[in-house]
């Protein structure tokens, strides 16, 4: 199967959030703090849409029920745990952020420069007509 480079992508940015060796999230590790990295990749990638539940699993070398079991452990997780919350939301943002940044820089790349002294000279104006 050809690897999801976006649900690659989320491993990487749950693995460094978390702290854990990115062998841990693949290797069958037992310990809490993998499995719980690894039930945290699959949630975030089905909160993002990332793939099916098999390229989940596939991805932590897993299968798909390991997948699910992991996105509804931490759906159940969430409701009592304010700092499973903190996790989740600061992965969303870390999520947002970055596919923020693709998405200026490839804007950035596909467009006329000129269009960006006009875009600069209007908020010029409008922060000359706030100011006075």
């Amino acid at each position: 199967m050809k690897e999801n480079q976006e649900m690659h992508r989320m491993m990487i940015r749950v693995q460094k959030y978390l702290d854990i060796p990115l062998e841990k999230m693949t290797n069958g590790c037992r310990k809490d703090r993998s499995i719980y990295a690894r039930h945290m990749f699959c949630y975030m990638c089905n909160v993002f849409h990332l793939g099916t539940l098999e390229e989940m699993g596939d991805t932590i070398k897993k299968n798909h029920a390991t997948a699910h079991n992991g996105i509804k452990r931490i759906r159940e997780w969430q409701e009592s745990d304010p700092g499973i919350r903190a996790d989740i939301n600061a992965l969303k943002n870390l999520t947002v952020h970055t596919n923020s940044c693709k998405l200026l820089n490839k804007i950035l790349q596909e467009t006329d420069p000129s269009k960006f002294q006009d875009l600069l000279d209007y908020v010029q104006k409008l922060n000359q007509k706030n100011n006075m």
